[in-house]
């Protein structure tokens, strides 16, 4: 990863479901210090920086931020205090992903900022369809 990436913190993922894992890769980074954390697919061929650096912006304001996929599901989230209820029991892996998210952070009162729509790789047919997008 060091070579591929550089020189940053890599850590190995936690065990659980998948909200688990996010859950607490939010809280690992912020009892080392970091102020704001933002977690991105590795399917999302159109993100760009300038989407993730708005992300980090977006949470002057709002206490979470979200990038939804057309699929019903999200490619980022970005966090600056841990929520641990935007993670427990979500239909993880459907097409209800984003729409429960929002709600629940509605639930408990927390400003959301929603970045662009897009595309992930699910199947075959996206990666030929969206591989153009990597120059």
């Amino acid at each position: 990863m060091t070579e591929w990436l550089g020189k940053h913190t890599f850590l190995p993922q936690s065990p659980g479901n998948l909200g688990a894992r996010i859950s607490s890769a939010f809280n690992s980074g912020l009892s080392q210090g970091y102020k704001r954390i933002c977690l991105i697919g590795s399917d999302i061929p159109a993100l760009t920086s300038q989407q993730i650096a708005q992300s980090f912006s977006s949470l002057d304001l709002a206490d979470l931020s979200l990038g939804p996929t057309e699929d019903g599901g999200y490619y980022l989230v970005a966090l600056k205090a841990a929520h641990p209820v935007l993670f427990k029991n979500m239909p993880w892996s459907t097409d209800g992903l984003f729409e429960q998210t929002l709600q629940t952070a509605q639930d408990n009162n927390l400003a959301v900022h929603v970045g662009d729509l897009l595309e992930d790789v699910d199947q075959l047919e996206d990666w030929q369809r969206l591989s153009p997008l990597l120059g």
